[in-house]
């Protein structure tokens, strides 16, 4: 909880505080302060009238300094002239025109030029009992010393004073215009008087002021006050008049606003209480607000009409009792999960009991607000989902259903395959060699001269020949021989050596480690996985290269199809209408359903195709 920083006061300051009306608050609040601002103005007036005129006098006396080195600098340049600096008598006459000169400078009414040599020694001074007179020990002079030109601020046998100085060094003088404090600050210390009371007097009209304007400030506020009075008694009809357009009449019509807001939020309230209520009351699913223990705190009125119980049978109760038995470690483990995170968790299935015996499945959601101050338990949103199991329960049928059928369908075609290519072979094949050894008996009894008849054998004779021929690959498309005698790998060897040839295709193969033997079944699968793949390939792709690869990998038999075409969009092959979608897809992955194998297609426009076909091996079959 936030903690309020308080002012400590004895309990007779509280009560007097407390008791005190806001007209007095405001008058105790603002005339100490105008008052206090009014001395501190006048304070401050007379601080920066004291500072201004210092710095005036200061400027004054640098001018009057810098006249008095100029008198000495002439006196200087006038040796130099007449090259005479070396011989004391001009030197000293020099000297004497130059402390004439500064004499006639007038520093105010108290002021006067003084010189100090380098050694502390005054050598002028306006008195003449001061000549002579070693200073080097005063502070002032230590000053002097460290800056060739300065101001000070000091006191030597005589008032405070404020002095500028600068060192002449052809003759190392320090010559320093000096001016008493007195003189310097006289005008402004004269006036602090009349300052102090013109600010008395500014300070009673200004209280006399204050007390009108608060009396004036305090009516709309009592007008307030009464308002907030009576709208927190229910009466949110109060409205306040509104007389100004100053702040407080602003305030007036933010309370005349808020009290009609706060009157239709009430009514919306009202409503919004009562569509809530019925919404929770028709809810299709339960709303129910756990304690940490499990406890039931609050379950939604939705519960007679899903489960058939009263609210107050459950309320109480510990939620898990509800729970069927096969579903409550899996419930027990959920919750310990809620309570250790914070906010909305993953949803869970399980069973509830009806009051009729049975038990209904709901899936549920839940929201850990145990920290929120208003809710302070856990939220489970609870939807009755036993009518979409059912249908999920009678989807798995059909489906199991509908794969024993596609591979009753499969079976079947295989076993007719058999058949017709059985017959083709052992009927048509047969009758067809006939044919062609009749043709071929019928050229020889021709006489040499039937030269027109012998060219018409010869052509029936081809024409026969490639008819046996389409036979024989009919034949072989629909049960190819070598997978019987040779096996799988011959057989596939053999669809890739007639692919080559009829498409030519760029076909590399590699087998090596491929020693399990598959049943008889599993290698027609097989067969025709890589039968579909090499016929797609070749019709659609318009791939020029083809890597083919069969290896054992732990407890996998795997065969890889790649190539380098054109690809296409897997996903949207297969978002395609039924219709439309075609069977080759669909008839890869049942065959491989049916070999218990996992079949995997990587491909992109552009990118070509990877076909991986994984069959779990057990004992050298397919587990």
């Amino acid at each position: 909880m936030p903690r309020c920083l308080s002012i400590r006061r004895s309990p007779k300051r509280r009560e007097f505080y407390a008791n005190v009306k806001i007209y007095t608050k405001i008058l105790l609040i603002t005339l100490p302060l105008v008052l206090s601002a009014l001395l501190a103005g006048a304070g401050v007036t007379y601080y920066l009238s004291g500072q201004a005129l210092g710095s005036l006098a200061e400027t004054w006396l640098e001018t009057r300094l810098s006249e008095a080195v100029r008198t000495i600098a002439e006196n200087e340049q006038f040796l130099r002239r007449y090259e005479i600096t070396d011989i004391a008598s001009g030197v000293n006459k020099a000297q004497y025109d130059a402390v004439e000169g500064m004499q006639k400078i007038q520093i105010g009414e108290q002021g006067h030029i003084f010189v100090v040599d380098s050694s502390g020694k005054v050598v002028v001074h306006p008195e003449k009992k001061m000549i002579g007179s070693d200073v080097s020990g005063e502070t002032w002079f230590a000053e002097i010393l460290r800056k060739s030109k300065g101001r000070l601020d000091y006191s030597w046998r005589g008032p405070r004073s404020l002095a500028v100085y600068e060192y002449f060094s052809p003759w190392g003088w320090y010559v320093v215009v000096s001016d008493p404090l007195d003189e310097v600050y006289g005008a402004i210390t004269r006036t602090r008087t009349s300052l102090l009371l013109l600010a008395l007097c500014g300070s009673l009209i200004m209280s006399m002021i204050v007390v009108f304007l608060t009396r004036r400030m305090i009516a709309p506020l009592r007008l307030l006050v009464k308002g907030a009075h009576r709208v927190g008694q229910g009466e949110l009809h109060t409205r306040i008049p509104v007389r100004s357009g100053d702040e407080l009449g602003h305030l007036s019509r933010v309370f005349n606003a808020m009290a009609e807001k706060l009157q239709e939020s009430h009514g919306a309230l009202k409503r919004s209480e009562q569509h809530f209520r019925s919404l929770i009351e028709n809810e299709s699913g339960i709303i129910t607000v756990l304690g940490g223990d499990r406890t039931i705190r609050y379950i939604s009125p939705s519960l007679e009409r899903v489960l058939g119980y009263r609210v107050d049978d459950l309320i109480g109760r510990d939620f898990s009792g509800t729970v069927h038995p096969e579903d409550k470690p899996l419930f027990d483990e959920y919750f310990r999960d809620v309570l250790a995170t914070t906010g909305e968790t993953p949803t869970v299935e399980f069973r509830l009991q009806h009051t009729g015996g049975n038990w209904r499945v709901f899936e549920t959601f839940t929201q850990n607000l145990l920290e929120d101050e208003v809710v302070s338990g856990v939220v489970l949103n609870s939807r009755d989902i036993t009518v979409r199991k059912d249908f999920e329960e009678a989807l798995k049928k059909s489906e199991k259903q509908l794969h024993l059928l596609m591979s009753q369908v499969l079976e079947a075609q295989e076993g007719e395959r058999k058949r017709i290519s059985s017959e083709l072979h052992d009927v048509v094949g047969q009758n067809l060699l006939f044919l062609k050894f009749k043709v071929a008996h019928l050229e020889k009894l021709l006489d040499p001269e039937q030269k027109s008849l012998q060219a018409d054998c010869e052509e029936m004779y081809e024409y026969v020949d490639e008819i046996i021929e389409n036979v024989r690959r009919l034949c072989w498309d629909l049960m190819p021989s070598d997978l019987e005698d040779l096996g799988l790998i011959a057989a596939i060897s053999g669809l890739v050596e007639d692919c080559v040839r009829h498409y030519s295709l760029n076909i590399e193969v590699d087998f090596e480690g491929v020693n399990v033997v598959l049943n008889h079944e599993a290698q027609v699968l097989v067969y025709r996985l890589f039968q579909e793949s090499l016929t797609n390939i070749a019709k659609h792709a318009g791939a020029r290269a083809v890597q083919i690869k069969g290896f054992r990998e732990k407890d996998n038999l795997c065969f890889v199809i790649q190539d380098d075409g054109g690809g296409f969009d897997l996903e949207k092959m297969l978002s395609r209408p039924g219709n439309k979608k075609g069977m080759g897809l669909s008839t890869m992955r049942e065959r491989a359903r049916m070999l218990n194998a996992t079949l995997e297609i990587r491909t992109g426009v552009g990118e070509g195709t990877r076909i991986c076909i994984t069959i779990p091996i057990t004992k050298g079959v397919p587990s």
